[in-house]
């Protein structure tokens, strides 16, 4: 038989076999069981919306930036093409995650009170479940550090004795992650010599150094854009460091440009899914560059930003067309798997794939995905 597989709507035991080892996940697997696939899609598509408000909220408390800049930075972080993954049940606890950690941004630098600095907290810790918000979180903490106003000493100190829990909330996570809830695939078991890869990337923070003071001095009339620009440039960078010390790509190869492009645009099947953050970086330093025409041509800037929108929605338009022309795939491959004869007597499955220009994103086909197909069209309770 001609066939091969990929996670879908209806690979569902495969589908909770990986919600199952993320943080959060027994949020979706009840949604799952009382009403089905249709509402972890309603959920993931409510999250990314959501952030994307969130998103414009926390913009509100950045001086120098205007309604349209922010505007601008809402839709483009909403529409980018980078998480084309996002289609996947697959991404529902990241999703999750991802609308934690954007509503505890707004709430930490939009409100006061206790209460509110608590509701926080807590939602910060259970965004961690996406690695990538340990090393994000230096943002929302550096925003919330420069809106405190803290100019010296005299105010540093006291400013980090009342917000101690904040600081250290990453290391407290891990511990309590490592102690409570471990995950045998060692993937939170970073060592000294994985973050030692990190140094790699210290030509890449000198670079942006660099852009930053000679822009200042070339362009001391454009702060505000240069700003939007080298805080993009270090939100890429930033939320890529997890994968570099995970070893997903390393600086030090020559082949590092070619392998974080095909992360950053998702032409590796899923793994689009692990630059879920990467979009806001991007807005920033896209905004940044347009904010550079001259004042004169604003329409010119409005026009510049809505092509980039245009062109971002018919991109993932397309990818649209190639997970329902994937989807399309595995309903055949289930069925014919249906109607093969009697599972019991097969202890064997040998598949030969003919139709690879089919798979969403070139999707290199795992056992675990075939495995999760063979039990949907073989086992009745799933």
């Amino acid at each position: 038989m001609t066939g091969t597989c990929s996670l879908s709507a209806d690979s569902q035991l495969l589908t909770l076999t990986i919600l199952e080892s993320r943080l959060g996940a027994r949020l979706t697997c009840l949604l799952y069981e009382y009403f089905g696939a249709p509402s972890l899609r309603a959920s993931t598509f409510l999250c990314f919306l959501s952030a994307s408000v969130f998103v414009h909220g926390i913009t509100a408390k950045m001086s120098n930036l205007s309604l349209s800049q922010r505007q601008a930075i809402a839709l483009l972080f909403l529409v980018l093409p980078f998480n084309s993954a996002r289609i996947s049940l697959m991404v529902v606890s990241s999703a999750l995650a991802y609308f934690y950690f954007f509503l505890a941004w707004y709430l930490l630098v939009n409100f006061k009170g206790k209460g509110i600095k608590a509701a926080s907290l807590l939602l910060f810790f259970l965004s961690f479940g996406l690695a990538s918000n340990l090393f994000f979180y230096l943002f929302p903490i550096a925003h919330y550090f420069i809106r405190a106003g803290v100019r010296n000493w005299s105010d540093f100190l006291p400013w980090v004795r009342r917000n101690t829990l904040f600081i250290t909330l990453p290391p407290i996570y891990v511990f309590c992650r490592n102690i409570f809830w471990p995950q045998k695939n060692g993937y939170w078991d970073y060592g000294f010599t994985d973050l030692f890869g990190l140094i790699w990337t210290a030509p890449l923070f000198i670079l942006i150094l660099l852009v930053y003071v000679l822009g200042r001095k070339f362009f001391s009339n454009s702060k505000s854009a240069l700003n939007l620009i080298v805080a993009g440039l270090l939100m890429m960078l930033v939320t890529s460091l997890p994968y570099i010390i995970y070893g997903a790509y390393r600086c030090c190869q020559i082949s590092f440009v070619e392998d974080y492009l095909a992360f950053l645009f998702g032409r590796r099947g899923w793994e689009s899914r692990h630059q879920i953050l990467q979009p806001l970086g991007v807005a920033f330093f896209l905004v940044g560059l347009v904010s550079f025409l001259p004042s004169v041509t604003q329409k010119l800037r409005g026009k510049t930003i809505g092509l980039i929108l245009i062109t971002s929605m018919l991109i993932t338009l397309n990818f649209g067309l190639e997970a329902f022309t994937e989807y399309s795939k595995h309903l055949e491959v289930i069925n014919r798997l249906e109607t093969s004869g009697d599972f019991k007597l097969v202890e064997l499955y040998v598949v030969r794939d003919e139709t690879s220009n089919l798979n969403f994103l070139a999707n290199q086909y795992s056992p675990k995905m075939w495995a999760g197909l063979i039990a949907t069209a073989t086992d009745p309770s799933v």
